[in-house]
């Protein structure tokens, strides 16, 4: 279940993605989530890795790493030079936080949060 209020607060779930199931279920499809909305997410979790176990925190980076992937190319202009060279800096940083054996919130929670203020400039 979601925070009070989080994006994921009020979306609807649809059936064909298991309403009813709790956790598991997905947001219906024809409800996307705006870039906003969905880097709020990116920074709950972020808050949480300093709540979790190291497990956790491997888990919950390998997590981030993917939404911020995904946000990077979903980019509707394409990047300028010294942007997309912070970007690529920043996320081997992340690569490099979450792989190792005891990853530090901190470190990897500084250069997310250069990779989500070139996301929210884009």
């Amino acid at each position: 279940m979601s925070a009070p209020g989080s994006p994921l607060a009020n979306v609807p779930l649809s059936p064909i993605y298991g309403e009813g199931e709790g956790a598991g279920a997905l947001p219906a499809p024809d409800r996307a989530m705006s870039l906003a909305a969905r880097l709020i997410v990116v920074n709950e979790l972020m808050r949480a890795l300093e709540l979790v176990t190291q497990a956790g925190q491997q888990h919950v980076m390998n997590k981030i790493l993917a939404i911020l992937r995904r946000e990077m190319l979903l980019v509707a202009a394409p990047f300028a030079a010294p942007a997309l060279a912070c970007l690529r800096q920043a996320m081997a940083e992340l690569e490099h936080e979450a792989g190792r054996i005891a990853p530090t919130a901190a470190a990897f929670n500084r250069h997310a949060r250069v990779i989500i203020g070139v996301l929210e400039q884009s």
